[in-house]
């Protein structure tokens, strides 16, 4: 399988609540992030916020969709979100979120999958640069849409 490993960093002006709270709430994402096309609940959470199912679906910039369903592994309010995903891709994903300066909030995401599609799989290795800017994009947009959404700055993206 094609491995990808991704590292990006949002710096919003917004209180570190507000945003955990925004990503928290999956099934909202399409309304404030483009390419997030549906995001829904499959399996309800336990009273601690881990476990359930969820169903989400990315529509990338250059056409394609992935489906994959999510299990939140740790939740700790309001600085980590991490869950593992399986479907089109498999792997894991970790929001980290941390007082930066003046007021500001720094979100990182550690985004580690392999690719279970087949085109991605054999093209993975001529497509990779293709591939990793349409992620790059989509966090771009993200960071945008979540910064407008929680009525914040967003100050730095990378």
């Amino acid at each position: 399988m094609a491995h990808f490993s991704f590292h990006s960093t949002w710096v919003i002006q917004a209180p570190r609540e507000r945003l955990f709270d925004a990503l928290h709430d999956y099934e909202q994402w399409p309304t404030w992030w483009p390419g997030a096309e549906a995001m829904w609940q499959l399996e309800p959470t336990g009273a601690d916020g881990l476990g359930g199912r969820a169903r989400y679906v990315w529509r990338s910039p250059i056409g394609y969709r992935l489906r994959f369903d999510g299990v939140a592994t740790e939740l700790e309010r309001p600085s980590r979100l991490s869950g593992t995903v399986e479907g089109d891709l498999n792997g894991s994903g970790t929001w980290l979120l941390s007082d930066g300066p003046d007021g500001a909030t720094v979100i990182d995401y550690l985004w580690e999958v392999q690719a279970a599609k087949r085109w991605m799989r054999v093209l993975a290795p001529l497509l990779r640069p293709v591939l990793e800017a349409n992620h790059d994009r989509l966090m771009r947009d993200g960071a945008n849409g979540l910064a407008s959404h929680v009525g914040g700055r967003l100050l730095r993206q990378e």
